[in-house]
């Protein structure tokens, strides 16, 4: 879907003059408005971004999110990788 949303962005400045920057800012606030909204997209089953977010589920954190919030404040970025990627597919990375 980002691909998409980028190529269609990309359309825009290749096929539009901009007289200002304003106007370009005004128009992309405008087709962003328009892709969240109003188009359906079908990765999303048919219903808009705005629609899909609405619906999306909160459920309560799950074990493996807390441990890694654990894990994230006690370890560099690279010990974290490591770790995570060691429990959750078994993974070393330590090559």
């Amino acid at each position: 879907m980002v691909e998409r949303f980028n190529g269609r962005i990309s359309d825009i400045l290749k096929t539009h003059h901009f007289q200002s920057g304003e106007d370009l800012r005004a128009t992309l606030h405008r087709y962003v408005a328009l892709y969240d909204h109003q188009l359906p997209q079908a990765a999303l089953g048919g219903k808009t971004p705005l629609q899909a977010m609405k619906e999306w589920p909160n459920p309560a954190p799950s074990l493996e999110v807390l441990l890694i919030v654990r894990d994230v404040t006690r370890m560099n970025s690279r010990q974290f990788v490591r770790g995570f990627c060691r429990r959750r597919w078994g993974v070393n990375t330590e090559h």
